[in-house]
């Protein structure tokens, strides 16, 4: 039997902090290493989960719940200035918005109390390999030895591409700002889909507390200021309201297909690995569920023995696990090449549908009965 004790975690965001507090739990040694001076940095989340994963995420998910929905209003605009087709997605069971720094911190205090060893302020450029065992490197100074490295960097992914876990990344830019309007709308997030703002992507307003709601959309990195420009001046005119700009923040979204390769006991975890839902852009469903894979993989390893290679059992594990997500990407594929999200409108508008029933917020793909117009 092969004994791991000493795991060594690079990021400490979601699911650097989700991977540690985990593994802690089933006995292992960790240590956490950072390169900014707190956890929960940058902001960059919108932070919508459903229940499945609010539910794994435990305590501080629900410590950290700031609203919850029913249904989406997704509003197909085009260019002539029409009045928007309205659409609405109706879940069978509540959407959570969390606040994701609150979240992280909830999460960072979970682990330090369960004695993960925090290296913050520590920039990790190298994973070495050296007498069966692993070891880390920030700028020079070298740490461990571990058993195994997770890397847990998030969508940037410098690491996974040296280690060659994720051979292709391609990433778009989630660009928000939390606003303050005049008055309060209905309590139910809009999704914005209009050519105007983005072929391929969309915009969202989802409600946060009182009169302040997240702003954002999702695009390539160098028209996303662009559009965000575009959409807070659709948003002034459907709205005729004055928005008040709080705060803007953003990072980078995954587009590419799942990773599941390894180097054996270097395992890529969250956005590394690129788990995301390619409809919505959201990765923390993929973050626990890429954690849970790894968690699983370790029991395997610890009873078959050294010979087989975790990244092997991680990536079975992992692509059974995310299967779904092959067939969420083939479609966005297919939408894409007809036109975009605004080609749905299109369709919709024409077979006369108001809404769906979305059985399950994790596979918007799982539709129940349209609703129709009589």
């Amino acid at each position: 039997m092969y004994e791991i004790r000493d795991v060594g975690v690079v990021g400490a965001g979601l699911a650097g902090l989700y991977a540690s507090k985990t593994l802690l739990r089933e006995g292992y040694s960790v240590d956490i290493f950072e390169e900014h001076r707190t956890v929960g940095i940058p902001k960059h989340c919108t932070g919508l989960i459903s229940s499945y994963t609010l539910y794994l995420l435990g305590k501080p998910a629900i410590k950290s719940v700031v609203n919850a929905f029913d249904r989406y209003e997704l509003l197909f605009i085009n260019h002539k200035g029409d009045e928007p087709y309205r659409v609405t997605l109706r879940f069978r069971e509540r959407v959570y918005l969390v606040d994701r720094v609150n979240l992280e911190k909830k999460l960072y205090e979970e682990v330090a109390a369960l004695g993960g060893r925090f290296f913050l302020k520590t920039h990790i450029n190298r994973v070495i390999a050296l007498h069966g065992k692993y070891r880390v490197s920030s700028n020079g100074r070298v740490y461990g030895p571990y058993d195994v490295v997770v890397i847990a960097e998030g969508a940037k992914r410098v690491l996974v591409k040296k280690h060659s876990l994720c051979p292709k990344v391609t990433n778009a830019i989630g660009f928000q700002a939390m606003v303050k309007l005049r008055e309060e709308l209905a309590d139910v997030p809009y999704i914005f889909i209009s050519s105007n703002i983005s072929r391929y992507f969309f915009g969202w307003l989802v409600p946060y507390a009182g009169r302040e709601y997240l702003v954002g959309v999702m695009d390539s990195n160098s028209r996303a200021p662009e559009v965000f420009t575009r959409l807070l001046s659709l948003l002034r005119k459907l709205l005729s309201h004055n928005i008040r700009i709080r705060e803007f923040f953003g990072g980078y979204i995954p587009l590419n297909k799942l990773c599941i390769g390894g180097s054996n006991r270097v395992i890529g975890v969250g956005d590394a690995i690129s788990p995301v839902k390619p409809f919505t852009g959201g990765g923390i469903y993929g973050v626990v569920e890429s954690v849970n894979s790894l968690s699983d993989a370790l029991k395997l390893l610890r009873e078959y023995g050294e010979s087989t290679e975790l990244a092997y059992i991680y990536g079975r594990i992992l692509s059974q696990r995310l299967k779904r997500l092959a067939s969420h990407h083939a479609v966005k594929g297919i939408v894409d090449l007809v036109g975009g999200f605004s080609t749905l409108g299109v369709i919709a508008r024409f077979l006369k549908i108001k809404g769906y029933y979305v059985k399950y917020y994790d596979d918007v793909l799982r539709l129940g009965r349209p609703l129709l117009t009589p």
